[in-house]
């Protein structure tokens, strides 16, 4: 029960996530690279390259490459804004329910060489982390934490009252551990221990607080912080 009720919302937000994330890699080929013209990359080429649905912005002064504008509807109201310094992706904005607003922010750091980034748009900047608007106050209720592109922690406040009430800890990928404030104290008193593909193995509480989880049932290893890796 709490796998499917509480991590299909997250399935959900990172896919479409990745999806416009695709996007803005599909344009990096053809705008970001010059499409191998010899132009410097970042720079405008001599002959801008169209691509559907996706608008370069350069420095009319410098010529380098500042934003990629993409609306995969063609509606005329881009739903992502790639900000860019030439080559090098800063962050991205998206506007993931279309109203014409931003509701989510990607902030994107270089790869340092020689190093390994799962899922690089660019091959030289990964995402470090994401915050995400929900609820009905136009507040973020989600922050996501990266390192070399690999999801390691997401922190959500789900019930929109400006406090973090859910926790969650990822290794390659997947879910390990799932921690929630279910009395509305301010802190974890429940944590959750998932197993390959996803499968519950056990469940602890810490009701008082103090930081030292019990076994409620299943298996889990002992662990100390409240919070953390």
């Amino acid at each position: 029960m709490y796998r499917i009720q509480h991590m299909e919302p997250v399935r959900v937000a990172m896919a479409e996530a990745r999806d416009a994330r695709r996007g803005v890699a599909r344009a990096l080929l053809y705008v970001a690279l010059g499409m191998g013209g010899g132009n410097a990359i970042g720079c405008a080429p001599a002959t801008a390259p169209v691509v559907k649905g996706v608008t370069p912005v350069y420095d009319k002064t410098t010529g380098r490459l500042l934003e990629l504008l993409g609306d995969r509807d063609g509606d005329g109201r881009p739903e992502t804004h790639a900000f860019f310094d030439g080559a090098r992706l800063l962050r991205i904005e998206i506007d993931r329910d279309g109203d014409g607003a931003t509701d989510r922010w990607e902030y994107y750091v270089a790869i340092p060489e020689g190093a390994m980034s799962v899922g690089s748009i660019d091959a030289r900047t990964s995402i470090e982390r994401a915050e995400q608007l929900g609820g009905t106050h136009g507040r973020v209720t989600a922050r996501e934490f990266y390192v070399n592109g690999d999801i390691t922690r997401v922190e959500r406040d789900r019930d929109d009252d400006g406090r973090v009430d859910t926790w969650e800890f990822y290794r390659e990928g997947e879910l390990q551990r799932f921690e929630l404030d279910l009395l509305g104290k301010g802190y974890a008193d429940r944590r959750l221990h998932y197993g390959p593909g996803g499968g519950l193995r056990g469940v602890q509480a810490d009701p008082d607080g103090d930081g030292k989880f019990d076994l409620v049932s299943g298996v889990a290893a002992p662990e100390a912080a409240r919070k953390g890796g």
